[in-house]
């Protein structure tokens, strides 16, 4: 369930995921030909109806009575937007852990849209993609390749012609750990990509499911799936 303001949405899809790249850019977009490994939430809510005006919008009217608003059925109906919420992060974070399986009872905060090592507390799209200002992921439980994951803080929303400053929501539910995607410019070998992993993550937890590549400026880029093998089923 998220939650925003007034609303609340189902969720439709989502997951948690580690991304290794041998290219990392930082966010002064300045490039830096070193290995990283970062941890990622992608959440999509299915549709539903967003209220973009409280019952204080009212307040100027003469005939104001704050009972009468006290139920989402006595909103005018311009006062509603279909919206399909996505909660997520661009660049992803850090996580002190070497397995996978260490995440449970782990939590991250952010006090404002940046912490100290320049990661940021995520995005959040209804209208447009505006920024999370102030957050906290925590992952309360772990059953097989699933978290339960609770992610609350504030955004910047535009919302009814104008933006809405540090608007509180709320996101809890279970979210499959999908493992770990490697897009490489520079390695395209997999046994050195497994021995370049080895410093982030204990990849002996997890299975090489795909592997492609494609032309890119100046020769190929390569990537890799890896599933954990607890949660996987046998074929």
């Amino acid at each position: 369930m998220f939650k925003i303001g007034n609303s609340e949405f189902k969720l439709r899809h989502g997951s948690f995921y580690a991304a290794f790249l041998d290219d990392k850019m930082n966010i002064r977009m300045c490039y830096e030909p070193q290995n990283s490994l970062s941890w990622h939430l992608d959440i999509h809510m299915e549709e539903g109806s967003l209220i973009t005006q409280s019952k204080n919008h009212y307040k100027d009217d003469d005939n104001y009575d704050e009972d009468d608003y006290d139920d989402e059925d006595d909103y005018d109906e311009d006062d509603y937007e279909s919206v399909e919420p996505n909660l997520y992060h661009n660049n992803g974070f850090s996580l002190n852990v070497y397995s996978w399986k260490s995440v449970e009872g782990m939590s991250k905060t952010w006090e404002e849209e940046y912490n100290e090592e320049e990661e940021e507390a995520g995005c959040l799209y209804i209208f447009g993609h505006d920024p999370v200002t102030s957050g906290k992921i925590e992952f309360l439980e772990r059953k097989g390749s699933e978290f339960l994951v609770r992610w609350t803080g504030t955004a910047d929303v535009y919302w009814d012609d104008e933006y809405g400053r540090d608007v509180p929501f709320e996101f809890e539910d279970w979210l499959s750990f999908d493992g770990i995607y490697a897009n490489c410019d520079r390695i395209s070998d997999r046994s050195e990509l497994e021995e370049a992993m080895k410093e982030f993550i204990d990849i002996s937890e997890f299975e090489c499911v795909s592997e492609e590549s494609h032309k890119i400026t100046g020769g190929r880029s390569y990537s890799w799936q890896y599933k954990p093998l607890e949660g996987r089923k046998k074929e």
